[in-house]
């Protein structure tokens, strides 16, 4: 059947990400984050490169994806709205500087954790976000959202960081 989980944080890995949906068509969790947690002072590793792939929607069963503090750049794809059972959705710290996609909106009744921060994300901050019920939704430090955020993002939520864009 193949790999369901596929956890391999903290283990300075470089280069580009794998063809996730072809490498692991059945899984369930991913997480590559904190690939730049070298000990070697002198390490020049800044994790994983590249974007994340498009095809996402292809891992219907995908709970978890954890891309987090790697170096990871381009688009965030939009099929990610497709997967009905994502529960955790994390490319926080990476150089991300596409738009937030405005078709997230399947997710609402699935996802708990969905953090951009600290990326270089610009546009407008999707309404759609606020109807993701209890979950936490971080999209602090990005510095090229455009003002106001939408009222919506205040009511469904059970927190919603905003911080330094």
């Amino acid at each position: 059947e193949g790999i369901r989980r596929f956890h391999v944080d903290c283990n300075c890995l470089s280069g580009s990400l794998p063809d996730l949906p072809r490498s692991f068509p059945f899984l369930k969790e991913l997480n590559l984050s904190n690939q730049q947690c070298c000990p070697d002072l002198n390490s020049s590793n800044i994790g994983l490169s590249g974007s994340v792939p498009e095809g996402l929607s292809n891992l219907f069963d995908l709970a978890e994806l954890d891309l987090s503090e790697n170096s990871i750049s381009g688009s965030i794809p939009s099929d990610i709205g497709n997967l009905p059972r994502l529960k955790t959705f994390n490319v926080s710290n990476n150089i991300m500087t596409s738009t937030v996609p405005y078709n997230l909106g399947k997710l609402w009744n699935s996802i708990a954790v969905f953090d951009v921060s600290r990326n270089k994300l610009r546009g407008t901050i999707p309404s759609v976000l606020g109807t993701f019920e209890d979950a936490a939704v971080h999209v602090r430090n990005n510095g090229g959202f455009i003002h106001p955020a939408p009222m919506t993002l205040c009511f469904d939520v059970s927190g919603f960081d905003l911080r330094h864009n």
